[in-house]
């Protein structure tokens, strides 16, 4: 699972088979105060984690630097034992990435407060430091995007209204390519065969939200595809077994699933139950998988569409107070994996499994803080987790889960007959 949605096509689903049932396997105990995108997974089965703490933690870990706050990505073995960590400037809020033969990427930056510049790291997964920090826009914007790696090793880094191709030898600039919008936010570059690389940008109240097609030498536009509302924001792209694109526009009135062709043209439209942050999740068979905010109860929903773009199926996961904005994940049976935390009761937040068919297969139903962000699945089953144990300091925990019982109290599961 070396990067976020595991490919390029930034479909979410791994051959792995997640378990039938769950049991906690190990937790590490410590994990900063917020690793909110989650954990990549290398070609042994080793962890990457970025993550970051505030305040007094940084003091006394005595970095030799004084700073309110502290970013890090940590290397950690498949039976919990950390090999590793390394400093970084700011806030880690973005996937780890990896490539072939041997490189970690990291991106910082504080997004909450606009109050400093993000930089990309590389590393070798031995610890040592290939190049970084680098800074590539001159405002102090924020960013919140995840990298994305082509075929032939360049990075992709979208960073709010402009997208960065990065040379992976030492960091230096290939090309920019900045948008008419506001946003490339929250997602991650999705990359076809061919090498194209797709970019959907949201929109401020005067342009469109658009659907970029670029070519991967130069940044140079092939094609566009625009909503005709204005105001419109997007969810990033996601690409399904034959090349078609997938994104999301999200107007005022609705929300609509849309469908690509690689040569620019709309195939089909369909209006979603409710209002999604991230592109849909595709399986083995080309159907397609969001989580979405219903915007009447603000419950979570799970929603399926065919490769036509007609409706399978919707299930609701939280009643009210719920939150949509994670991906779906899925394994090699095509079986669906969600995490729903609620951020208005915490006691219902929830580790879900369910069949294609949209039937539940178990629930785990938990008192503990599960962070925003999609599980992950390594290559013998196992699900990775960052949760949050005590929410009054936000310390985070990397959990692991594989096969049979849960024994851990806190945990109250409910298994499907």
């Amino acid at each position: 699972w070396p990067k976020w949605q595991r490919d390029l096509r930034n479909s979410g689903w791994t051959p792995a088979v997640g378990p039938d049932r769950l049991r906690i396997k190990w937790k590490h105990p410590y994990f900063g105060q917020s690793a909110e995108p989650g954990v990549a997974i290398g070609p042994e089965g080793e962890l990457y984690v970025s993550w970051h703490i505030f305040g007094q933690p940084v003091c006394q870990m005595n970095l030799g630097e004084e700073s309110w706050r502290w970013g890090f990505v940590s290397s950690v073995t498949p039976d919990g034992d950390v090999s590793w960590f390394k400093p970084v400037r700011d806030l880690c809020f973005s996937f780890p990435t990896l490539a072939q033969p041997d490189a970690v990427y990291v991106v910082d930056g504080e997004y909450s407060f606009q109050l400093s510049r993000s930089h990309v790291y590389a590393f070798t997964r031995n610890a040592l430091t290939s190049w970084g920090p680098r800074q590539y826009s001159q405002s102090p914007d924020y960013t919140y995007g995840y990298l994305a790696v082509g075929q032939d090793g360049t990075l992709y880094y979208p960073e709010r209204s402009t997208l960065y191709a990065i040379n992976p030898s030492d960091g230096s600039l290939k090309w920019q390519r900045s948008t008419a919008g506001d946003w490339i936010f929250r997602q991650c570059p999705s990359i076809g065969e061919d090498g194209t690389v797709y970019v959907a940008h949201g929109a401020r109240s005067q342009v469109p939200a658009e659907l970029w097609a670029l070519d991967p030498q130069n940044g140079s536009l092939r094609w566009k595809v625009a909503d005709p509302q204005t105001g419109t924001n997007t969810s990033g792209t996601s690409i399904g077994l034959d090349g078609t694109i997938y994104l999301t526009f999200r107007r005022r009135e609705e929300n609509l699933l849309t469908a690509v062709s690689p040569d620019g043209e709309v195939l089909w439209q369909t209006a979603l139950a409710g209002s999604p942050d991230y592109a849909p999740s595709i399986d083995s068979r080309g159907r397609l998988y969001l989580c979405t905010l219903s915007e009447t109860t603000f419950g979570t929903l799970l929603e399926s569409y065919g490769r036509g773009g007609e409706q399978r199926w919707v299930v609701s996961i939280h009643g009210s107070g719920g939150h949509g904005s994670n991906p779906v994940v899925i394994d090699g049976r095509d079986d669906l994996y969600v995490n729903t935390p609620d951020y208005q009761v915490t006691e219902t937040n929830k580790l879900m499994s369910f069949t294609s068919g949209g039937d539940l297969r178990w629930e785990f139903t938990s008192s503990l803080w599960l962070e925003n962000q999609a599980p992950v699945i390594g290559p013998d089953g196992t699900i990775y987790l960052m949760i949050e144990e005590t929410p009054e300091d936000g310390l985070m925990h990397l959990y692991a889960f594989g096969p049979g019982e849960a024994p851990d109290p806190a945990w109250v599961g409910r298994l499907k007959p």
